[in-house]
């Protein structure tokens, strides 16, 4: 409890009402005795917050001459405090640089009002105060309240004390107000000042990176302790589920005057870290002992980005192959027959036979023309076959020799078979009659008996049936580029081939690329390479075959080739 002596008095006047955690506040007063300024030794104390209360002395002397003190004063948590100043005698031990706090004080001479002060985050008309359990209090700002002030006049600077939590030297080199030594007193030994470092804020630039590229920030901290005081520095990352990768980057004996912000530039490797975002771990020692004293963990600071390779392109879609079915008998329309009906023996029948279809799906039609003879022996005069698409028309070209035939009336014929060679339906298509012309020196001459008449030319023999041709007017590989084609057997390509011949091709691949199988007028027929052929039925005769080597690139993966095989391939 302060003495109130008559006639003594201290007055204190808090330059703002307001003030930001960790910066310093400039108080100042007069310390009088009957209206007269006179030298006192002035303890100013700042009390508070309300929620944790605690009590800070800052020590100076006011002037001999005027009476007026200046100190500076420093709040370390958001909230509201009081400060007030208590004037003290001189100490009967010298105090100051080199030493140590005043430890023999007389009670104080008079005690100063309490006015109010807040500390934290200001905005218009108050202060965001950040409380302990992590949530903000607005408070407003006190008023200032008037006093009456000269011009200080100070001798010597001030020193500033902090005694809350524990007491603490001066710092060297700051002159004090030199006070007569009393005799045969010793100094008691000086009191190593407490370290203390606060970590404001660390920010990564750029805040992405890539993976495996070195992470460069900044942090922005403080020595909150009373003198300069050397630190050591230690960093973290920690992966979004939980791993701590580091340390990562250590400094040592990094020098800081107190309450002078400073910043500490950062590089962090990682190399090997998954990718996502990042919490940074900053911790702070003194380096003198060793001893943590900040630490601060600011979390999604960084994001490591996820680079993905290189998407493989997406294989084109092979339809699967339309396979033709066989035709029923209502889907095949009434032929039409587009040839004579009466010729000369020895005379070529030409023309061509139309058989309409109406599937609603791709069928395979197969049709033969026929002349069946009075005796029952049947002559196959054309034959045709494809793959027919919905309403398409099978146009089957007759250009048939008929040396040899009987002059007698032949009946017409369309036969169709399906892929097996299985008839389907038979298609009367009227008579032909062959008429035999008799040369004019067969007949006797006008007036002559018979008997004289030339003996009637012999019947010629009946020709044997010619060979049916086969013909593969393409043979080539797709895409175009991917590869090539060998013939093995025979050795050379040709377009026309007997029936019963065989025809070996080898498939022969770019490098890069893989033979998928061979399409046999556009239907697989055959993975086999290279490819045997044997070019009889169900292989229509007199008609154009395509037989193509399909490639893909060796990087696809591909799915396991179709088994529906070409209609009496293996």
């Amino acid at each position: 409890m302060a003495v109130s002596i008559p006639g003594l008095s201290i007055s204190i006047l808090r330059q703002q009402t307001s003030v930001q955690a960790g910066l310093p506040l400039l108080i100042s007063g007069r310390f009088t005795a009957f209206g007269l300024g006179v030298p006192a030794y002035i303890r100013v104390f700042l009390e508070g917050p309300t929620y944790d209360p605690q009590v800070r002395s800052f020590d100076t002397f006011a002037s001999p001459f005027s009476g007026d003190y200046t100190v500076n004063v420093i709040a370390e948590k958001d909230g509201q405090y009081n400060v007030y100043a208590q004037a003290f005698p001189p100490p009967i031990l010298p105090t100051g640089p080199p030493l140590p706090d005043p430890v023999l004080l007389l009670p104080p001479m008079a005690e100063s009002t309490r006015p109010p002060l807040v500390v934290g985050i200001p905005f218009e008309g108050g202060i965001q105060a950040w409380l302990p359990d992590g949530t903000r209090q607005s408070l407003p700002v006190p008023p200032q309240e008037p006093i009456e002030f000269k011009p200080v006049i100070t001798v010597g600077a001030p020193a500033v004390v902090v005694t809350f939590p524990s007491a603490a030297a001066p710092a060297a080199g700051i002159p004090y107000y030199p006070f007569p030594e009393a005799p045969g007193v010793s100094a008691p030994p000086r009191v190593p000042a407490l370290a203390r470092a606060v970590i404001d804020n660390f920010l990564f630039i750029p805040p992405e990176i890539n993976p495996g590229q070195q992470a460069s920030g900044v942090m922005t901290w403080r020595n909150t302790g009373d003198a300069s005081t050397l630190f050591d520095t230690i960093f973290y990352l920690v992966a979004p589920t939980g791993e701590s990768y580091g340390p990562l980057q250590t400094n040592q004996n990094i020098s800081a005057h107190p309450q002078v912000p400073n910043t500490l530039n950062v590089r962090l490797g990682t190399q090997g870290l998954p990718s996502g975002y990042y919490a940074v771990v900053a911790e702070v020692y003194d380096s003198a002992t060793g001893a943590l004293i900040a630490a601060r963990t600011l979390s999604a600071r960084l994001l490591i980005r996820e680079i993905l390779g290189p998407v493989p392109p997406t294989p084109p879609t092979v339809p699967p192959p339309v396979v033709p079915v066989a035709p029923t008998r209502g889907e095949l329309g009434m032929p039409s027959l587009n040839l004579p009906t009466q010729i000369n023996v020895g005379d070529t029948w030409s023309g061509s036979v139309s058989l309409p279809t109406f599937g609603a799906a791709p069928i395979y039609t197969e049709a033969r023309l026929l002349l069946r003879g009075p005796a029952g022996q049947e002559f196959n005069v054309a034959q045709g076959g494809k793959t027919l698409q919905p309403f398409e028309i099978l146009q089957i070209p007759v250009n048939y020799n008929t040396t040899g035939f009987s002059a007698v009336n032949y009946t017409i014929l369309l036969g169709v078979f399906d892929q097996m060679g299985y008839p389907i339906a038979e298609f009367p298509m009227g008579f032909l009659s062959m008429l035999e012309v008799m040369p004019e020196f067969a007949l006797p001459p006008p007036g002559l008996p018979p008997e004289f008449a030339l003996p009637p030319l012999p019947t010629p023999p009946t020709p044997p049936s010619l060979p049916v041709k086969y013909y593969i007017s393409e043979v080539s590989n797709s895409p175009m580029g991917t590869g090539g084609v060998t013939f093995v057997q025979p050795s050379e390509r040709q377009s026309e081939y007997d029936e019963g011949d065989t025809v070996v091709i080898l498939a022969v691949p770019r490098p890069g690329y893989r033979f998928v199988g061979w399409l046999l007028d556009g239907v697989l027929y055959s993975t086999d390479n290279p490819l045997s052929l044997t070019i009889q039925p169900p292989l229509a005769p007199l008609v154009a075959h395509s037989i193509i080597a399909t490639y893909l690139p060796e990087a696809l993966i591909l799915p396991p080739p179709l088994t529906v095989p070409y209609p009496g391939g293996e």
